[in-house]
């Protein structure tokens, strides 16, 4: 006997076929700080109040040696003008957003919206907090290597690295910080680095990672025993990525403590962001607001060398 094969399909079915939300939220991405873990943090000395955090510069005019041609003789003590170095930290950033009452009713329950508005808002202002340390790269005074036309080379990297040797920094405060694309498309294709057998780096899986808390996603290796880190928030400009090679003091910046302090094993901590959320009444709606006053500044500007690279070049 024969049996029809007419079966219900989904579209005979769509008023009682339910859809699903999910509990996930994907959420924005952003690079990771690895800058501003590097730099020197002045933000410690604004919790008190100030808008411009001085740096005094005894470097550029040193102290002189003498020579005591005949014993006995009055000495003559050196002078050396100080220079002022110092940083503003007066620029107020902020990011807003506002849920109105009937929406905010119309959403799932199961999503907390305004705490994950929070997480992209503070991303969003760390990263401007890194873009403007990465900015400061046209600031620094030392001879920059690399062009526009080629990608990255050894020479290069031996370069900058015995640029800032020569103005005896120590080697062991250095550390790269490289476009992901110049790394993974200029540096990995130097066969000096990477062969079959051999490589010059040291991927570090386990033990002490050289840097600050919150670079390790970003921590590469080391290339001459210097730590490599990655942050697309360095400059891409005229065709040409500015990689940097910096010491800690090179740049430096503060935050004003907005969002007052957390108590830490190390005691009383700033929150360098401050977030807030208020019903507004005369809007029937929820406002939410995370702020932040920060400063940055290339305070020794010799403590770094931009590294030129081609944002179009590919090493085979």
């Amino acid at each position: 006997m024969a049996i029809t094969g007419n079966a219900y399909t989904a579209g005979n079915l769509a008023a009682t076929i339910p859809e699903i939300w999910s509990p996930i939220v994907n959420e924005k991405n952003f690079p990771h700080a690895v800058l501003s873990n590097f730099c020197v943090d002045l933000s410690e000395f604004i919790v008190s109040g100030g808008d411009v955090i001085h740096v005094p510069d005894l470097y550029t005019n040193a102290l002189t040696v003498s020579t005591q041609s005949t014993e006995g003789t009055e000495i003559t003590p050196s002078v050396a003008a100080q220079v002022d170095d110092s940083i503003t930290v007066t620029t107020h950033v902020y990011v807003a957003w506002m849920f109105g009452d009937n929406t905010m009713t119309q959403v799932a329950t199961n999503y907390g919206l305004n705490e994950a508005y929070a997480r992209q808002a503070q991303g969003l202002l760390m990263n401007t907090l890194e873009a403007a340390l990465a900015a400061l790269w046209s600031s620094l005074s030392t001879t920059a290597v690399g062009d526009t036309s080629n990608g990255i080379t050894d020479g290069d990297i031996r370069v900058a690295i015995s640029t800032l040797e020569s103005a005896d920094f120590r080697v062991d405060d250095f550390a790269f910080f490289f476009h992901p694309e110049v790394y993974w498309t200029q540096i990995h294709g130097i066969s000096k680095y990477y062969t079959f057998q051999t490589s010059t780096f040291e991927m570090i899986k386990s033990g002490n990672l050289p840097g600050q808390s919150g670079m390790e996603h970003a921590f590469k290796g080391q290339l001459y025993g210097i730590p490599l880190y990655t942050t697309t928030n360095l400059v891409n400009s005229l065709q040409t990525y500015r990689n940097l090679l910096l010491t800690p003091n090179a740049f430096m910046y503060g935050i004003r403590p907005f969002g007052g302090f957390i108590d830490t094993e190390f005691g009383p901590t700033p929150l360098k962001i401050r977030v807030q959320a208020e019903y507004q009444i005369r809007n029937l709606a929820l406002l939410s607001v995370a702020d932040m006053s920060y400063g940055v500044g290339a305070v020794r500007a010799d403590g770094g060398v931009v590294l030129n690279s081609s944002n179009a070049y590919i090493t085979s």
